[in-house]
């Protein structure tokens, strides 16, 4: 097998991505106890995989993504294979060869497997997780969904909902502990487990925390085209993504099973049921993310910005050490139509037009209200499709300190 042939000889290396503002830095390795590579799903080797080396892991992870007979890889094969395994992690093709630059330790144009299992960046690290967890050898929680007798006139949540007392199953117990169910479903053991690997498989979640991390909202109507302008920053080197836990419903929307059912059936409908769930598995990540104080990216809107202003306060106690910033993205109306539109026609994504405008009202109101929540304010206009404009910067200082005036 290809991790049978694999140079087993370890040598270091180190990844220093660049930096603006925000600031990002790669952790530092964190050890972990001598055991073996897992062989199953079982408990046993459940806690095999726990403890068991990095290094070790990550060999074993680094084979799954070679061609049958080698044992390097090129930059278009590294593109190609993570976009095959739906493992890019929402990274552009830009991010993608960024991150295998920063691998490629000699420059010879060919990861080895030293150079892969001795980075521990956030990307690597994440397929570590995804590729050798003992969840991925079967892929057993993402084939029992959808149920045979699923009913696409309800929410996922609905539909997955069980009872407060079965408690909690998987990789996030202690996490789901603390949600609160007067708003959020609880779900069967099966649904959790599923839930952790959607996470674990589209979340960059370890691997560059920071001191003083930030935590950036961007806000906007839809389709202002805040996913975009995160990209172009991210491409002209502002704010790295393979270095940002970025938090997005629509992301899991999109992956769930489920969703290609509720297309079919009711395209208006199909976001509205997958509302409840994804933004529980949000929620998951993002405290996962913060945890680890990594940079944590959440697209939204601002629209409910009461409920943000109680999460800020929240964030403040209970990690003192984030900032955070508001990148308010705005865009003339005709534009965001146009843009509407297309999506609609493209990737199915259906926007009604009365959530659509209360998204653009909330923005105003939004910023109004969380400017005393926050340490900065980026306004950024998106009208063209080329180079989008920073119009000012905010920074903001709540101390109530008289010797700044």
């Amino acid at each position: 097998s290809n991790y049978d042939r694999l140079d087993m000889n370890l040598c270091g290396s180190s990844i220093a991505p660049r930096a603006r503002i925000f600031r990002f830095f790669t952790s530092k390795a964190k050890g972990s106890a001598a055991a073996s590579l897992p062989h199953n799903n079982s408990n046993h080797n459940t806690v095999e995989y726990k403890a068991s080396p990095y290094q070790e892991r990550a060999t074993f992870a680094f084979a799954k993504l070679l061609s049958p007979g080698k044992t390097t890889i090129d930059s278009d094969e590294f593109v190609s294979v993570l976009s095959e395994m739906q493992l890019d992690f929402g990274l552009s093709r830009v991010e993608l060869e960024r991150v295998f630059r920063k691998l490629d330790d000699n420059g010879d144009g060919h990861l080895s497997l030293d150079e892969f299992r001795n980075d521990k960046s956030p990307l690597t690290s994440a397929l570590v997780e995804s590729l050798v967890s003992p969840g991925s050898f079967e892929q057993s929680s993402a084939s029992k969904f959808p149920d045979e007798h699923f009913d696409w006139s309800v929410s996922t949540a609905d539909f997955y909902k069980a009872p407060m007392d079965i408690g909690f199953v998987g990789d996030n117990v202690n996490i789901r502990k603390e949600l609160d169910y007067d708003y959020h479903n609880n779900y069967t053991h099966e649904r959790q487990l599923f839930q952790d690997r959607m996470i674990r498989t589209n979340v960059l979640l370890d691997g560059s925390s920071t001191e003083e991390p930030w935590l950036v909202c961007t806000c906007g109507p839809m389709g202002a085209g805040k996913g975009w302008v995160l990209g172009w920053m991210s491409a002209n080197d502002y704010l790295h993504l393979e270095h940002v836990s970025k938090i997005d419903p629509d992301s899991f929307k999109a992956k769930m099973p489920e969703w290609p059912i509720y297309k079919r059936h009711s395209l208006d409908l199909a976001g509205k049921l997958t509302h409840a769930e994804s933004g529980y598995m949000a929620e998951i990540a993002s405290k996962l993310a913060m945890n680890n104080s990594m940079n944590v990216w959440v697209d939204g809107s601002l629209r409910n910005y009461k409920w943000y202003a109680q999460w800020f306060s929240y964030v403040r106690q209970k990690w003192p050490q984030y900032r955070i910033a508001i990148l308010a993205v705005t865009a003339p109306d005709e534009t965001i139509q146009k843009r509407l539109r297309h999506r609609e026609e493209t990737t199915g994504r259906f926007v009604d037009p009365d959530l659509q405008k209360a998204s653009s009202l909330g923005v105003t109101e939004g910023l109004k209200e969380l400017s005393p929540s926050v340490d900065l304010i980026a306004h950024i206009s998106n009208s063209c499709e080329n180079v989008p404009t920073l119009n000012y910067v905010s920074l903001i200082d709540s101390s109530g300190n008289w010797e700044l005036v």
